[in-house]
């Protein structure tokens, strides 16, 4: 019946019912089902699947060399141990001990009790023997209080002959407790001490042959003769810029452009971005500390820039870096420009996890400088780059290139001035 719960055919699991004749919880499960009914044999994408997964790599776990404690920490492992059963036996001494002060004090309280119940006793006796009333009252009440009395004389006289046990076994409560005490710091002193130990002996990698090392690293391992032969993917940037950053640079480059403020990043990111997109692509520019302002409308009309294939993002106006995320996500992007690193707060590991979500795009990133001319952030953001640009004054300076040589070239003549080529070598 449509929408009852069963089981699967196949597999057991639950599901609601489709239909009256709906039995599988999957299509998967009808056909090997069926497969096995008819005697089929399975398809050879589900076999060699299953033969990938039954072969074990040389450096997966169960195939992993068994780790083995250095001799230093099973020394300090045996003295923990070692500490650990003496405290165990004192604990148990000392809770003997305990058990013996209180039975001590216990004993005297019952043979104050009794005697002084006796004394209740006797005096009602005594006083039983006299006829009067009254006299048997006054009788019974001197009794007991005698009785009472003189029970209290002799647990007195008791508790003093069981002092010196009481103190015998006080006193060896005390030894136990600094024992224990000493124990305690010596365990200390021993976890302090494991901070200098190495835990575990060094183990050896496995040994593999060539043929089985490149067998289970098939795209990490090649030999200088396949690396020199092997053919990458790279772009021309056209000539204004080919001779200041260099030739065949890789689609997903990377480039880090720095400088102090009104020195010149952004004029040349913008005409760097209008370059590329002539003929390679639409560039995402992401404008944060300037956003839709005057002062880049007038930076476009300065270089002449028109094009439709810059998209200018108000970081302002997006909703934080998980939206400009989902920007990158329609595909439509070949270069993304950060302006800047600094202002939208991004760190280093924020850059490259993006550079790994969208690794077909090349990020061109601009970061602040300092009044000594280093760029505000960590070193990572140059050392994970492929190019570093440093403007100042109007002059771009390469100073890490993997693409070419160390070149310096003219943005502008001085502040405010028009732009004019990059191309026009100093």
């Amino acid at each position: 019946m449509k929408g009852e719960n069963t089981n699967c055919l196949e597999c057991g699991t639950p599901f609601k019912k489709r239909n009256l004749n709906h039995k599988f919880c999957r299509k998967a499960c009808r056909n090997k089902h069926s497969r096995r009914n008819t005697g089929t044999p399975e398809p050879s994408f589900l076999t060699k699947k299953k033969e990938k997964h039954n072969v074990a790599s040389p450096y997966s776990p169960q195939n992993a060399p068994k780790q083995v404690f250095t001799a230093q920490y099973e020394t300090y492992l045996k003295q923990m141990e070692e500490i650990q059963i003496k405290q165990e036996s004192l604990l148990k001494r000392k809770k003997r001990q305990l058990k013996k002060h209180r039975n001590i004090l216990t004993g005297t309280n019952e043979i104050s009790k009794i005697l002084s119940l006796t004394g209740l006793i006797g005096g009602a006796v005594a006083a039983d023997s006299e006829s009067e009333t009254s006299k048997m009252a006054v009788f019974t009440i001197g009794g007991g209080l005698l009785g009472n009395f003189l029970g209290k004389i002799i647990s007195q006289e008791i508790s003093g002959s069981d002092m010196e046990r009481l103190m015998k076994v006080e006193h060896k409560i005390q030894e136990i407790d600094i024992e224990i005490n000493n124990l305690d710091q010596l365990r200390y002193i021993f976890k302090d001490q494991k901070h200098n130990i190495s835990k575990y002996q060094p183990v050896e990698a496995p040994t593999l042959s060539r043929a089985e090392s490149k067998k289970h690293n098939k795209n990490a391992i090649l030999t200088a003769r396949e690396l020199y032969n092997k053919e990458f993917e790279s772009i021309d940037i056209g000539n204004k810029y080919t001779g200041f950053l260099g030739i065949d640079l890789a689609p997903n480059f990377s480039m880090l452009v720095h400088g102090k403020a009104g020195s010149g990043k952004s004029t040349f990111c913008l005409d760097f971005a209008n370059e590329l997109s002539k003929s390679l692509g639409t560039c995402f520019y992401l404008s944060a500390e300037e956003g839709h302002s005057k002062t880049v409308r007038n930076k476009l009309r300065q270089n002449n820039i028109t094009t439709s294939n810059i998209d200018l993002v108000d970081f302002k106006l997006v909703n934080g870096i998980n939206q400009v995320e989902k920007l990158l996500k329609n595909g439509r992007y070949r270069f993304v420009f950060i302006d800047s690193i600094n202002t939208i707060g991004m760190t280093h590991e924020k850059l490259e996890e993006l550079k790994q979500k969208f690794n077909d795009i090349a990020f061109i990133s601009i970061l602040q400088n300092t009044k000594d001319g280093k760029f505000k952030g960590a070193n990572e953001f140059a050392h994970n780059c492929d190019i570093v640009v440093n403007v100042e004054d109007g002059i771009a300076e390469t100073t890490k290139n993997r693409y070419g040589q160390l070149q310096s070239h003219t943005i502008f003549l001085e502040k405010g001035a028009k732009i004019r080529k990059i191309g026009n070598k100093l």
